[in-house]
């Protein structure tokens, strides 16, 4: 029997028990390499992103792409 990817798990994804809410661990190795291919950014770049919007992955996909929907700079 194959085992299951670690990478599709929900823990690995960032998402919390409930399913509903996504955070990025930065500290956790896996969850770091996820979200850098998931969101197509570097390390540092998911780093920066984390420490300047905190670890919403929302929050962070709209800081990499450069688009706020609100309490944000729109430029």
């Amino acid at each position: 029997m194959a085992r299951p990817s670690v990478r599709n798990s929900p823990l690995e994804r960032g998402l919390l028990e409930n399913g509903m809410e996504q955070r990025i661990d930065v500290q956790n190795e896996g969850q770091l390499r996820y979200w850098c291919e998931e969101l197509h950014a570097s390390e540092e770049e998911l780093r920066r992103a984390v420490e300047h919007v905190g670890p919403d992955v929302d929050k962070v996909r709209e800081h990499l792409v450069g688009g706020f929907t609100s309490g944000g700079p729109t430029s």
